[in-house]
């Protein structure tokens, strides 16, 4: 009412409802300030393609093999390991400042984080070339699951927004928890304690994918010795 009072004696609208306001708004962005697609996007797409890549390499080597060894197969694991934490520490590291995206989270908040998510892919990646015998098809699986993964992440579409079977075959890849955890603690400043069930999850995928591999190792070579 006031405002239109103002309007009929030649105020203009703009000034009028400035003036009559009870409040005025100060939109401020949190965990993106320059409300970019970079800082809103970049970080999760990441923990994308260390898992693609990371599913292709262990994929090859794996369907590559007659007969695998336990030694072999640690030994694998490991180089994998040693090659993607270098990864990772750019990718969430260096990258991230020199494209100006928010990095709160400490080395080691992260590394608690990506040690399971490497090994959880490494075993699926294994599992992956196991059940696939021919390694282009292995690339060509890889790639045509990236923009589903991306989607059912939660980041880019919200969970609640995705059917109930979809969201939770999407738990099954470790990119999901992952991505998660890594935008909270980077992007967001949470502490490493409020992603116990990320981690959680993390490793039980570990474990899970990993004694897949193992576990017909050791029977193999326990029948071998009876």
């Amino acid at each position: 009412v006031k405002t239109t009072k103002a309007m009929m004696n030649d105020v203009p609208l703009s000034l009028a409802s400035k003036q009559n306001s009870p409040f005025s708004l100060n939109l401020v962005p949190v965990f993106n300030p320059t409300m970019g697609y970079g800082n809103y996007v970049v970080p999760g797409v990441f923990i994308l393609i260390l898992q693609q890549t990371l599913l292709i390499a262990s994929g090859l080597l794996g369907c590559g093999e007659t007969k695998t060894s336990r030694r072999r197969f640690i030994a694998r694991t490991t180089i994998l390991v040693a090659i993607y934490s270098v990864m990772t520490m750019y990718y969430l590291g260096a990258s991230l400042d020199i494209n100006g995206v928010n990095r709160l989270a400490l080395p080691l908040q992260l590394a608690i984080v990506m040690l399971p998510f490497l090994l959880a892919t490494i075993g699926c990646g294994t599992l992956l070339g196991k059940v696939i015998k021919r390694p282009e098809m292995i690339t060509l699986v890889v790639l045509l699951s990236s923009m589903p993964l991306l989607f059912t992440s939660g980041f880019v579409w919200p969970t609640s927004a995705l059917p109930e079977w979809l969201n939770m075959l999407a738990q099954l890849s470790p990119s999901t928890p992952a991505i998660q955890a890594t935008i909270q603690l980077n992007q967001m400043g949470a502490t490493i304690q409020s992603q116990s069930g990320h981690l959680a999850q993390l490793w039980a995928l570990a474990v899970g994918f990993l004694g897949m591999v193992l576990v017909p190792l050791f029977t193999t070579k326990t029948m071998a010795r009876g």
